[in-house]
This record gives structure tokens, C-alpha cells and sequence, in this order.
């Protein structure tokens, strides 16, 4: 087992950590730190398993799919005390690549930090994707402006929006539409 310095236990207030994971094994990490917490009897030193994620949106085609999407890939986040037993649980789950920090110290996250990863997390705000480009051609399938065809301008991935201009009573007008409410020529 490799040494790392642990300070008096009793003292130790818990702390956000960083485990590096194999990315794509986030989630049977959690599993098996939940697995671990329940046989080893670690429920008054390792309190909560979070794998960061938030909603996203992915438009492609003009269909809109929502997924969970990791923010951090090959990081999950630990809220724990960490002595020899927690250090050593965690350390030999499959997947584990060991603690953000060096082999001997294992670096904790401030609270702010925790604060704007679980604010980011819950705020509600989905997040867009597309896989659409300025100067695309587009036909309008939704709306006001349905069937018509124009070009996109103008693209805000983050509001799921596009510009669009449409050829209207002789010159190119600019209509914002949702992301779904288009679809490529």
C-alpha cells in the first residue's frame, strides 16, 4: 500500500475530493464506492457520490434528443473524511486512476467550487447542441414561417436559437426560430 500522510482522523472534517475514472466508468465507480461504503461499514466518513452532469439538448436534423451529459469525463466528486481505510477503498475499485493530487496528498475542492458544480448541475438550463453552421440552407417546418426556405445566419447554441433569413418581399428578412423549428435542405 503506498504511505500518504493522515493527520489525527478524529478531527478531520469532510471534504469535497476529485477521483479520477476511466472515462465512461463513472457510473459503475459510484456503484462500486457505494458498494464499498456498505460493506466496509464507511457511512460515517464517505457521504455523498457525485457524478457531475447537466441536461443537454442535441438537435441534429431537426430532431431534438435530451441526454445527461458529464461535465468533467474521468471525474466523479467524493464528499468524505479521508484516513488509510477511506484512501484505500477508493483507491482499489476498479476504473480508479487515484485522487486529483499527488500520490501522497490528495487535494480537496473549496466549497465555492462544490457550490458552482452543483449549481451548474441543477440550475434547470439545458444546454444546446447543433449541428447546424451559418450559411446553411434551412427549410422552416414550424410556425408562422412554415415551408419556406432561407439560409442561417446567425446560430446561439446556448438559447437553442437560430437566425434565419427568408426572402421576403424582394430582400432577405431575419427571423429567430428554435433550433427544432428548421430542418437541413
Amino acid at each position: 500500500m503506498k504511505e500518504h500522510i493522515i493527520e489525527d482522523t478524529e478531527k478531520e472534517e469532510p471534504k469535497w475530493y476529485v477521483v479520477k475514472v476511466h472515462s465512461g466508468f463513472e457510473q459503475p465507480v459510484k456503484f462500486s464506492i457505494m458498494q464499498a461504503i456498505e460493506s466496509m461499514d464507511l457511512q460515517d466518513r464517505i457521504f455523498e457520490v457525485i457524478i457531475p452532469v447537466e441536461k443537454q439538448m442535441r438537435i441534429k436534423g431537426g430532431k431534438r434528443t435530451e441526454k445527461k451529459e458529464r461535465i468533467y469525463p474521468g471525474y466523479i466528486l467524493v464528499h468524505m473524511v479521508i484516513d488509510d481505510q477511506t484512501w484505500y477503498a477508493i483507491n482499489n475499485i476498479e476504473y480508479v486512476s487515484g485522487f486529483l493530487g499527488s500520490r501522497s496528498h490528495a487535494e480537496s475542492l473549496s466549497q465555492e467550487e462544490v457550490d458552482t458544480i452543483k449549481d451548474r448541475m441543477y440550475s434547470g438550463t439545458v444546454h444546446h447542441e447543433t449541428d447546424y453552421k451559418i450559411g446553411d440552407s434551412v427549410k422552416i417546418v414550424e410556425g408562422p414561417f412554415a415551408d419556406l426556405d432561407g439560409k442561417v445566419s446567425e446560430i446561439d447554441a446556448g438559447k437553442g436559437q437560430a437566425v434565419v433569413l427568408i426572402p421576403m418581399f424582394g430582400r432577405e428578412t431575419p427571423v429567430k426560430l428554435d433550433l427544432f423549428q428548421i430542418r437541413s435542405v
